[in-house]
């Protein structure tokens, strides 16, 4: 893109930004272009996402060390954050950090690293991972955030199913699944999130803590959680009642089958009668 190409221009000349495209944390690795980390995979500018990729992003790579030169990686970091924030909408708050000679900006979408070239590679993977593993969990928040109205619209068949809502059950079915399928995902990236400090801790180990911390994940976890229990119980509840009340329209069916049945056995059998 030329206006990142013009970007790099102010940075210095082994300063890259790269195209990846997200790959989802439970999936293999997607072979798409070269392979950058198991949670990302560099892609052409030309290049369309895979189908099952979470997203993209791009990230700003700055081999400089900040310790040799304070204000020049003052200038820069401006330049970063100006250049992460041009993609920025309300939603996408843009997190800063300095730590042990590594000055970072990180947003959903685009990622800046300024750091020695040697601690580049391990700071770039851990970053994709954390970003894929946040991509994820927004996606979950976004999907049950959707999926309320139905939910309310669909709580009053948790305590009485009849033939005018039966046309539903095929709707409930899905939406069940649905949220089944919500908790499996979150479930999946649960072990990432509540991953006890690495010890002995790392650089990159100590960045996707203080990240976790900030993004308040856990907690966002905790509450995806309590929610979805709430969506199980009610779906549970309404499923049941569907087939307690179509076992129950079967029984009755079968019940006035064998009533007319043995109806008509009496009727043949006063006939007979009377006509002997």
């Amino acid at each position: 893109m030329p206006s990142e190409n013009n970007a790099l221009l102010q940075f210095p000349k082994d300063s890259t930004v790269s195209r990846i495209g997200l790959v989802p944390p439970h999936t293999n690795h997607l072979q798409v272009g070269k392979g950058d980390s198991p949670f990302g995979t560099v892609l052409e500018e030309q290049a369309t996402l895979p189908q099952n990729a979470l997203g993209e992003v791009r990230v700003l790579a700055i081999p400089f060390d900040t310790l040799s030169n304070s204000d020049q990686a003052s200038h820069y970091f401006q330049m970063m954050n100006q250049w992460v924030a041009d993609v920025h909408s309300s939603d996408m708050v843009a997190q800063p950090m300095t730590f042990q000679g590594v000055q970072l900006i990180w947003s959903p979408t685009r990622i800046a690293i300024m750091a020695s070239a040697e601690r580049l590679p391990a700071i770039r993977a851990t970053l994709l991972e954390f970003t894929a593993y946040e991509t994820e969990l927004r996606q979950l928040e976004n999907q049950l955030q959707t999926a309320w109205p139905d939910l309310e619209a669909d709580a009053a068949l948790a305590f009485e199913f009849g033939a005018k809502t039966m046309r539903k059950k095929e709707t409930l079915r899905k939406r069940f699944l649905e949220t089944m399928l919500l908790s499996a995902k979150l479930a999946r990236i649960g072990p990432y999130i509540y991953a006890p400090h690495f010890y002995p801790p790392t650089l990159a180990s100590q960045l996707s803590e203080r990240l976790r911390d900030r993004l308040r994940q856990m907690h966002r976890h905790e509450f995806l959680c309590d929610q979805l229990e709430v969506f199980e119980s009610i779906y549970e509840q309404a499923g049941q009642r569907a087939s307690d009340y179509a076992h129950t329209r079967t029984g009755n069916i079968l019940e006035c089958i064998i009533i007319i049945l043995l109806v008509a056995q009496l009727m043949l059998g006063l006939m007979e009668v009377l006509t002997k």
